[in-house]
């Protein structure tokens, strides 16, 4: 479905863990961080290493305040897990509840706010998204432990005791990531071959279509 991502910022949140690719810092700083809650919060948020340089280096003296918050108020870090860090996931949680997204979406304003984006949302109060959600908690551990950082780490752990509703099983998730496993393999995986047709959105692809190639030869 279509999602504008900060309508989900309302206040009653204690937790707010992002994964992107892209990252605006005025965005997130003046405005989402603001709506997130009431303070100790933990918000944390994992972008990709080169792109999070590239976006730090061409800031302007104007920016130095808002740069004095990053890793005091909230922890900003690029992951450097070799190739891009690309997966837009963005979970919002307290003790009770979660809810987590999972899109095309950047954290910026055009990827989260003017709706030309595609979301999963998932909600923990649904017995069916509460398994995706602790699929993506899983998907997340093996990102922490990637990213060998020790204060990513400690949020991480304090954000499983704020929510501990987390733990538990995952049986039946519908979250996916390429992380240990071909995604081609596991979009295949649960459909009977030959498909009869194949409808295929993306903003991107290889320049001599070998991806969408080998879908179409495995299905």
């Amino acid at each position: 479905m279509s999602v504008r991502v900060a309508r989900e910022f309302q206040g009653r949140w204690t937790s707010f863990w992002a994964t992107s690719y892209s990252f605006e810092l005025e965005l997130f700083d003046e405005y989402l961080f603001r709506r997130l809650g009431e303070p100790p919060l933990n918000a944390t948020l994992l972008v990709d290493f080169r792109r999070l340089a590239t976006s730090l280096a061409a800031l302007g003296p104007e920016d130095a305040r808002r740069l004095q918050r990053a890793n005091r108020d909230y922890l900003l870090r690029g992951i450097p897990i070799g190739g891009s860090f690309h997966p837009k996931t963005y979970f919002l949680g307290n003790a009770k509840e979660g809810v987590l997204l999972v899109g095309s979406g950047n954290l910026t304003l055009r990827g989260i706010e003017e709706g030309h984006e595609l979301f999963a949302r998932l909600d923990s109060r649904e017995p069916d998204d509460l398994p995706s959600i602790r699929g993506w908690c899983n998907w997340m551990d093996s990102i922490v432990d990637r990213a060998a950082d020790r204060e990513v780490n400690y949020r991480w752990l304090d954000l499983k005791q704020r929510a501990a509703w987390l733990e538990g099983s995952a049986e039946g998730s519908r979250f996916v990531s390429n992380l240990r496993q071909c995604m081609l393999d596991q979009l295949a995986a649960p459909l009977a071959a030959p498909v009869d047709e194949l409808h295929v959105l993306a903003p991107y692809y290889d320049r001599h279509a070998k991806a969408l190639r080998a879908l179409l030869d495995r299905l």
